[in-house]
């Protein structure tokens, strides 16, 4: 008995790690992968500028409104958010966010963003398969200050597999800060691809997402399982 609870506590401790193994792909939505350019104006909303160790402010699940009522600056909020600010800037900021898995033109919205805005802002939305092609596929508008909001953008056509999503401001002046917590697409809306793929992250199943281990999961499948084998004998 003692050896086949080391064996289930170490596939316990597998599947634990298969779980994680897609840590953006959380509660059936894939947040963004990583920010792979930045105009020189991008800070937070305290005023610091995004720099390569502070890209995270716009990958993964949101994490800026801590109580999650909805509003960025109750006291327990963190200041994880990047955009511009409404003055200062230099009125041409933008920046772009890669997804390794490829989001597909269902029907319906595809992909979100997780922002809140100045009552005079604006900006453009734009979509890319291959970071050199890229389309306009919607907008984002004004909201109420510090108050978050979700504009939901429909690829409409324009591309069928957006690896790059891409803001761009399109205003200047008094209230026309904007400040972008998370970009995700929910699980629905991604195209499949093979577990022995490129990229190696997501496989399929009966057309649905699941999760691939990493090398480290892998080998603790493999180590419980020869344990058990071992136990038989």
């Amino acid at each position: 008995m003692r050896y086949m609870a080391v064996v289930l506590v170490t596939l316990a401790y597998s599947i634990s790690a298969i779980g994680v193994a897609r840590g953006d792909l959380i509660d059936g939505v894939y947040w963004a992968d990583e920010v792979t350019e930045w105009t020189g104006n991008i800070q937070n909303y305290g005023g610091q500028p995004m720099t390569d160790e502070t890209t995270w402010w716009l990958t993964g699940a949101p994490d800026a409104d801590v109580n999650q009522n909805g509003y960025a600056w109750d006291p327990v909020d963190n200041d994880y958010v990047a955009g511009w600010r409404s003055c200062g800037g230099s009125g041409d900021e933008s920046f772009t966010v890669h997804f390794e898995v490829p989001i597909g033109d269902v029907d319906g919205p595809d992909f979100m963003i997780h922002y809140y805005a100045g009552l005079q802002s604006a900006a453009s939305v734009w979509a890319s398969s291959n970071d050199v092609d890229y389309f306009q596929v919607g907008t984002m508008g004004s909201g109420t200050p510090g108050y978050f909001i979700d504009e939901w953008i429909d690829l409409d056509g324009f591309v069928n597999d957006a690896r790059y999503i891409r803001v761009v401001r399109e205003t200047d002046g008094s209230q026309t800060g904007t400040f972008i917590d998370a970009l995700g697409a929910p699980s629905s809306a991604l195209i499949p691809t093979p577990v022995n793929g490129s990229d190696g992250k997501l496989g399929t199943s009966g057309g649905r997402m699941f999760p691939v281990p990493e090398p480290a999961g892998v080998a603790l499948i493999g180590w419980g399982t020869l344990a058990l084998a071992r136990r038989r004998r």
